[in-house]
Order: structure tokens, then sequence, then C-alpha cells
């Protein structure tokens, strides 16, 4: 057999398709195995890429039940025939808790029934597809127990029928590509006001359940992209580990965005989706803080003059802290239900930087950049297509 190749397109759903010639990508490429002597053996495939397969071979090629699991993560579990996907069978996208469930024919998606979940907030279409996209009408399950019939017409969302408590109508975004396949652009449909999840970091203040999904408020949509921003104050963090001069370019807050942070919360598809952004740090317009060289960033901090622009009022820049940062300090003097979070503008002088108060009010003097008690809201700007 000779190199398998992997292709998820994730065509306002997806489809999967399985090459045995000629790879497409060098990221695509599985590695290639020797046939082996054995008819009808299971064993474990390892290859040199990461990929790994567990199941039947029948002369040298997958056949019968098997697991192929992709080095990002993804993982189809089902039948094989000859080589190739084909039969039922579930392909989940690694952390996302996102799988298609249905039949599959020669690595394709069976036109039929299949099923579709979210994993980010428990909704699951049931429905008909039709070259991949859903075609007709199915229905959409909630994770409280409520559903809709919805309706679409060559993957598109037509209308919908019954009762609803919550859930998001499903969309389907257009074709990627990351870490062997491709994938959905989770954004292509958003507007600005949507809340989405993205990445996963520990809120509930409960590890022993895992991270959860963070919530991002689309602030902005503009060049292809959209800009998120946390919906909640994440954790408490000092802007700097000292109380010294500093500034945004060279404080540890922004070294911890850009690699712990950066790297910890998202997937290796998710981070191709977030655009690296050049920020301008200009100097205090109140006080004449220097405030230091701009800088790319993958995530950061919203400036004074980006709170002014998206949350004119103060009554929207108020935000709650989750149970994990309340649990680490942060608090609200002037409304305990919120509490108050950094800007990576600079204060009043060289070793503070602005924040925004529990009640939403801009407080451009700033505490000391080493109080460990105020909130860190990220921001990123994610791609919406390729």
């Amino acid at each position: 057999m000779n190199n398998f190749s992997k292709h998820i397109v994730f065509v306002l759903l997806l489809a999967v398709i399985f090459s045995g010639s000629v790879c497409r990508s060098v990221s695509a490429q599985i590695s290639p195995f020797s046939p082996s002597p054995m008819a009808g053996d299971y064993r474990t495939e390892k290859y040199s890429n990461g990929d790994q397969y567990t199941g039947y071979f029948v002369n040298g090629k997958y056949n019968g039940e098997g697991t192929y699991i992709w080095a990002n993560g993804d993982r189809y579990e089902g039948e094989f025939m000859d080589g190739q996907i084909d039969g039922a069978g579930r392909l989940t996208f690694f952390g996302t808790g996102q799988y298609w469930e249905g039949l599959f024919i020669h690595g394709q998606i069976s036109n039929g029934s299949g099923v579709y979940y979210w994993g980010n907030n428990g909704d699951k279409f049931d429905g008909q597809w039709l070259n991949g996209k859903p075609e007709g009408t199915g229905i959409l399950l909630h994770a409280d127990g409520t559903s809709n019939k919805v309706t679409y017409s060559n993957g598109q969302f037509v209308s919908q029928s019954g009762s609803t408590a919550g859930g998001n109508q499903p969309q389907f975004g257009s074709q990627g590509q990351y870490g062997g396949g491709s994938y959905a652009y989770p954004f292509a449909n958003v507007r600005v006001g949507d809340v989405v999840s993205f990445g996963r970091y520990e809120q509930d203040n409960n590890y022993s359940n895992g991270s959860e999904p963070i919530q991002w408020k689309v602030l902005d949509i503009q060049n292809g992209m959209a800009l998120l921003f946390s919906l909640y104050g994440l954790e408490t963090m000092a802007y700097h580990w000292d109380a010294v001069p500093v500034t945004w370019e060279n404080c540890s807050m922004r070294n911890y965005l850009n690699t712990n942070f950066y790297n910890g919360v998202f997937n290796d598809g998710e981070r191709q989706l977030i655009a690296q952004m050049w920020n301008s740090n200009p100097n205090s317009a109140a006080y004449g803080t220097y405030g230091g060289s701009n800088t790319f960033d993958n995530v950061f901090l919203l400036s004074i003059d980006e709170v002014r622009y998206y949350f004119p009022y103060e009554g929207l820049r108020k935000a709650q802290p989750t149970a994990l940062a309340r649990a680490h300090g942060a608090y609200g003097t002037a409304d305990p239900s919120c509490a108050w979070w950094w800007l990576r503008s600079p204060g009043q002088g060289p070793a503070a930087a602005s924040s925004i108060n529990s009640l939403g009010v801009l407080l451009d003097t700033g505490p000391v950049v080493s109080d460990a008690t105020g909130m860190i809201r990220p921001a990123i700007w994610v791609r919406l297509a390729g």
C-alpha cells in the first residue's frame, strides 16, 4: 500500500477522502507501512509522522473494525475496507468534542442519515446529508432536552420550527486545513455581539473535572478576521512580577499570554486560526507615561483606546470573574458581583498600568503593576476563512 493521505473537508460540514497514492501535501502525509504477511490479523501500527492505526489488516490493508488516530489528535473509529474508511463510523475532532457519525462510502460521507455533535454546547443535529452537506429537514437536539425541526438546502440553514430553550442553529463553515487534514472555520458565520466558545481554561475551580470552554464576545469583524474578547475575567494575575518600571512590551503578563496561555489553552488547529497582530502601544494621553514599542501579539489585553471604542459606556465594561479568579482574589469594592481587570496601556507612572474597576470605570492612573488581584480578559483576532 502506498502513502495514505487524509483530507477532512468540512464543506459546510465535512467529507472525508482517503487517497492510496499521491500525498497532496507534506502535512497530510500518513507514513506508508509494509504489507502484513498475515491475513486478517489485528495489531497496532505506529508511523514516523506520529499517526497510529489499531485494527484489522487483510492483505496488508486496513479491513474491518479499526481506529486511526492522526498526530494532531483527530480520531476515526469504525469500519475500513481495502485501505479506506468504508462503513459505519465516527470521526472526532481533537480538543473540541465535535464529531460526525454515520455511514462512509469509499472515504466519503454517504448520502443519507448522519449525526453531527457540537462538543462546546451539547447540541446535536440528526438529519439527512447530501454530498457532505445537511439537506432537507432534520432535528436539532439541545443539551437541555428541547429540540427544533430545522431545514437546510445545500448546507445552508433555511428555517426552524418547534420549541427551543437555547442552543445555536447549526452553521457549517468553509473549508480549511491543519495538521494532516482539513476542518471547518468555526467563525465563518459569526456576527458582532455573538458569544462563541474557543479554547479551554480552568474556570470553575474544580480541577477534577478538567478545564472548561472559554466564552468570547465578538467585538469586531474586519479584513476577514474577528476580534474575540473574553467574556469573563479568567484569572487573577500581576501585570508584572515586580513593582518596577515596565511596559506592555516587556511585562511578564504579555510573556505569559503569548507562551503558556497561547500554547496551553488552544490546540494545534485552533492556534492556526489565531492571527498575530501588530499592536500600537502609545504613551499615556493623560500623563505622558511611556507606552513602549509596538508589539506583535497572538494574545493581548485591550488598550484604553480600544476599550473606549468597543465599550463606550461604563456598564458595558463590567466583568464577572470565573470561580477560579474569585478564589484567587478577584474582587470589586463598588460592585461585589464584578471585579477589576487590566488593560495593556500605561498608568500614571512607569510602574503602573491602566485598568477597569468593578463598576466599569476606566482608571488611567492604574494600580501598581505587581498587584496580583487584577483579572485578565484576553483578546485575540481569529481568521474567518482561509
